[in-house]
């Protein structure tokens, strides 16, 4: 396999996806006699729901998710010799959950099936990428009317959890995988207030091991006492478009053979959601304390780092409804390995949705990055959306390893410029709520840090993937 932007120049490139929105852009175009409309109204059929077709009782709901996905990359960036420098997938995920309710008292089940097909022992597989026939949720939520009147809600099991902004939990959308979690939490709602309480053993993916991830060996996951979650949540509503967030996350890791860590994470969340005509915004920041190991049964090291994210877009009242926004998002790295502290930020349970596309791409994370974006957002049609973005990366520290990949320069001398990278997505909802039809290229221009590091593999990245999304 072979993409012709590998070899590229940033400017050529940058005129390849530019001329390939303009395709995109202009497929549907207006009739100039109708009148004139922001986007192009597209009727797509009515959602289909699995629950209605079974005509169940109002009790009784059953709904899922089928998706499939193509995955190609050419030009390796990670510094593993033993991934393939072109590689290509076929990402598979299906889920299926069952929920009853009884009163005020439901008891959910959900399963999942992901697999990865079409790869090799050569290709990147992970416990991101396969979980073969397994449970993901299985929790009971109680309502009752709390203190002062809230509505409050205890849920027990395992489930998934989305806070805030995703950025360090949340139920992952891109990954072939998903994250979830064992125990217990409460929450409350007055008005515009909710504030919620938890305490969690994350789910380990199982099998964890190459042989049996390429065989699609199903083998049920679990959760370890020795690494736990627990913290609170508040989140207020100042207003229809303004919500204010603030949490304080605790994770303790003793498990045997990997790095202790107890961290202590406080954050909080400004947000302003976008509308037509007006500026929208979004700033998140964390501290980062404790105390962890750089390597296994290394040691312990005072742990002190940080994180933020900062979001500006406007939407103009325009043919498209164009949202035109940029990023800001820094995370700290190691400042040495000599001084007995641990500068670099531990990004959880992190989502990187920010970031664009993973799979065998996802070349950012939120650990030593320094990184600006720039990016248009349009709405060709009712149901389609296309996104437009360049991104610049460099490292926070310059002798601390790239978070994804391991590329890394001990020296410092490779500098601090990891790369630029050029993406396009568009997505349509064929059939809303029903039928999502998506398409994305990126691609990574190299710096220096990924051409002069000792162990870097001198290439440019290119990354396309196809998918289809059904849910029901």
């Amino acid at each position: 396999m072979h993409f012709a932007l590998a070899e590229t120049s940033p400017q050529t490139a940058a005129a390849s996806l530019l001329a390939a929105l303009s395709l995109v852009l202009v497929l549907p175009a207006q009739d100039p006699t109708a009148p004139e409309e922001s986007v192009i109204e597209v009727r797509p059929e009515s959602a289909f729901r699995l629950s209605q077709a079974l005509q169940l009782p109002e009790w009784l709901r059953i709904s899922g998710s089928a998706r499939a996905r193509y995955e190609g990359l050419e030009g390796q960036f990670r510094a593993n010799p033993q991934l393939a420098s072109s590689d290509h997938i076929l990402a598979l995920r299906q889920t299926l959950l069952f929920e009853v309710d009884v009163d005020a008292v439901t008891f959910a089940l959900e399963g999942i099936d992901a697999r990865q097909l079409a790869d090799g022992s050569r290709s990147l597989l992970n416990v991101g990428s396969a979980d073969a026939v397994d449970i993901l949720q299985g929790y009971v939520e109680v309502g009752h009317d709390g203190p002062f009147d809230a509505d409050s809600e205890l849920k027990v099991g395992r489930r998934t959890v989305d806070f805030g902004g995703r950025r360090l939990v949340g139920r992952n959308r891109y990954r072939n995988t998903i994250q979830s979690f064992t125990g217990a939490s409460y929450q409350s709602a007055f008005d515009d207030l909710s504030a919620e309480v938890f305490w969690y053993l994350p789910t380990l993916i199982r099998p964890s091991a190459l042989g049996p991830l390429l065989d699609d060996d199903p083998e049920l996951n679990d959760q370890d006492v020795d690494l736990q979650f627990y913290g609170s949540f508040v989140s207020a509503d100042l207003d229809p478009r303004t919500s204010l967030e603030a949490y304080f996350y605790v994770v303790t890791d003793q498990r045997e053979g990997r790095p202790e860590r107890e961290l202590y994470t406080p954050g909080v969340r400004a947000l302003r959601r976008p509308e037509s005509s007006s500026f929208d915004y979004e700033f998140e920041g964390n501290l980062q304390f404790g105390r962890s190991q750089a390597t296994a049964g290394g040691p312990d090291l005072d742990h002190l780092a940080w994180f933020a994210h900062a979001e500006l877009g406007y939407t103009f009242d325009a043919p498209l409804e164009p949202r035109v926004f940029v990023q800001l998002d820094g995370g700290s790295g190691d400042e040495s390995a000599n001084d007995g502290e641990n500068n670099r930020f531990d990004p959880l349970f992190q989502v990187r949705a920010d970031f664009g596309a993973l799979g065998l791409f996802g070349p950012i994370a939120r650990t030593n990055t320094l990184s600006s974006a720039l990016k248009v957002q349009v709405h060709p049609a009712e149901a389609m959306s296309v996104l437009l973005g360049w991104r610049s990366v460099f490292l926070t520290e310059d002798d601390d390893f790239v978070a994804v990949g391991g590329v890394q320069d001990p020296s410092g001398s490779s500098g601090s410029e990891f790369g630029h990278k050029l993406e396009l997505t568009a997505r349509w909802q064929a059939i809303p709520d029903s039928l999502q039809l998506e398409f994305g290229v990126a691609h990574l221009f190299a710096g220096d840090v990924l051409r002069r590091a000792p162990n870097a593999r001198a290439e440019d990245s290119t990354y396309v993937y196809f998918e289809t999304l059904l849910s029901f």
